[in-house]
């Protein structure tokens, strides 16, 4: 039983629902954009690296094991 000088607060809790569920859309959206920058850095950098072709042709064929 609550006293008459002693009421209670009603605290509702809609605001602070949309307040976490709009920071987790934008961690997540975020996220999502950091992971895909990070993605495209690597692919991109690791594909703009030289590759060791041979400029020469083998001089024996590759079909015979080299002992």
């Amino acid at each position: 039983m609550t006293s008459p000088t002693n009421h209670q607060k009603d605290t509702t809790t809609e605001r602070y629902n949309l307040n976490v569920m709009l920071y987790q859309f934008g961690l997540f959206i975020s996220m999502g954009l950091l992971t895909m920058v990070t993605v495209n850095l690597f692919v991109s950098g690791d594909s703009m690296t030289p590759k060791q072709t041979p400029t020469m042709p083998l001089s024996t064929p590759v079909s015979k094991v080299i002992r």
